[in-house]
């Protein structure tokens, strides 16, 4: 089972190279640089360790999670 979500995600991956490398890629809104940073936060073993890291700046960046 959870080499169905490694394929799953190695295929994702594999479709949005292909997407951006055509260089036709639309953005539907395009903001203004801003110097804020950003996490955008997964899954995996690794994140584990690095949730006081995100919690202690959770205010000075904008987060995306699933």
């Amino acid at each position: 089972m959870g080499l169905g979500f490694f394929t799953d995600e190695i295929n994702m991956i594999c479709q949005t190279y292909k997407n951006f490398q055509k260089g036709n890629a639309r953005v539907i809104k395009r903001l203004e640089s801003q110097s804020l940073p950003a996490f955008i936060i997964g899954s995996g073993p690794s994140i584990t360790e690095l949730l006081p890291f995100i919690e202690e700046h959770q205010e000075k960046a904008v987060i995306f999670r699933p």
